[in-house]
């Protein structure tokens, strides 16, 4: 299995996100980024990874935290 958390926070220090809270749920969607609280959730199938997911699971991260960027640039209420 891969950890996927230590990937996340990579990604989010290299991008130079603010604080990103990370929280996997059970959903029907990939992931979702919680404008309001910060909060980057995954679906439950990305808490632990195979290789098969990899791909899947950086596109997914990679989109997510764009959303955090432009949430960053633009601010939280000029973003909704």
């Amino acid at each position: 299995m891969i950890e996927g958390n230590k990937i996340i926070s990579t990604l989010i220090k290299y991008y130079d996100v603010d604080y990103v809270g990370l929280d996997y749920k059970k959903m029907d969607d990939f992931a979702y980024f919680n404008v309001d609280s910060s909060v980057l959730q995954l679906n439950q199938k990305y808490k632990s990874l195979k290789r098969s997911q990899i791909k899947e699971f950086l596109i997914t991260v990679l989109h997510e935290i764009y959303h955090a960027m432009d949430s960053k640039k633009y601010g939280k209420e000029n973003f909704k």
